[in-house]
């Protein structure tokens, strides 16, 4: 991957325009990445998706998306990020993955090697899991309408 300068020239690009080595940028990953795992542990923990519980967690992923997509792309629409967690669908999600599958491969590559150089956490490359997690909250969310 070093080695394919387009990949690198492409990867340098887009962390240069989103602004990702910034220390405000930096933090501001790391609380979506605990926001998510605090879903993931409700998930597997069984709190059910109807509960209080599951809504709040699933309203604050919700927000902080939306906060992080207008980070980096300077558009915010707060229902918008909502709705992208609420009308998760498995499988058109799934096949909309498929699609991007080579590139999301070689990006999550990039992403465990970085977390192992720079000792922290490996990304979740359960995609089974995850997607769990995503129907969870998408019902939290869908709970109170």
């Amino acid at each position: 991957m070093v080695r394919d300068e387009e990949f690198s020239s492409a990867l340098r690009d887009f962390f240069h325009r989103a602004l990702i080595a910034s220390p405000e940028m930096t933090a501001r990953v790391e609380r979506h990445r605990k926001l998510l795992l605090e879903a993931r542990a409700s998930q597997q923990a069984g709190v059910p998706a109807d509960s209080p519980g599951a809504r709040d967690i699933a309203e604050r992923v919700a927000a902080d998306s939306g906060e992080l997509v207008a980070a980096l792309t300077g558009e915010h629409d707060a229902d918008k990020a909502r709705r992208s967690v609420a009308e998760f669908d498995r499988n058109g999600d799934a096949a909309r993955c498929r699609d991007r599958a080579a590139g999301l491969r070689l990006l999550t590559r990039y992403h465990s090697l970085v977390a192992t150089i720079n000792g922290t956490p490996q990304p979740d490359l359960d995609r089974d899991r995850a997607a769990a997690v995503r129907a969870w909250m998408a019902a939290a969310l869908r709970q109170g309408g």
